[in-house]
């Protein structure tokens, strides 16, 4: 909470994207019920990060679904090992991130066409872009 408070007061102009946590599917490592526990608990934890990111007026991207096996675990298609996305899994991630990003694409022309003159442009341009590209 204080983070994302410090971040709205620091950047008012910035638009910020919070992301929702994908799900895991370590059931070689634990047991499918602690996996089915872990993920119930990402899914709670998801729904308290989006009330967060409305009340802070921040873009919140979910796109879990599309991650997760009919367990609610994440797809073995996207994974390598339970946590990290096969490159299968990264192009399904860059593709699901890009829309959000293209749609505010005239936010970030805006951005550019600012005065070169303002204070802290080059400084303020730098960290909203880095936003997005996150």
């Amino acid at each position: 909470y204080l983070l994302l408070h410090t971040l709205k007061l620091s950047l008012p102009k910035t638009k910020f994207f919070i992301m929702a946590v994908l799900p895991l599917n370590v059931s070689s490592i634990v047991s499918k019920e602690e996996v089915k526990r872990f993920n119930e608990e990402l899914d709670e934890m998801n729904q308290l990060i989006e009330r967060l990111a409305n009340e802070f007026n921040m873009t919140f991207i979910d796109f879990t679904q599309k991650f997760k096996d009919k367990y609610n675990n994440l797809k073995e298609e996207f994974t390598i090992d339970g946590t990290h996305l096969t490159e299968k899994g990264y192009e399904m991630f860059y593709h699901e991130i890009k829309n959000y990003v293209w749609k505010s694409r005239s936010i970030i022309n805006k951005i550019l066409n600012k005065k070169r003159n303002d204070n802290g442009y080059i400084l303020h341009l730098t960290i909203q872009l880095a936003w997005y590209i996150i």
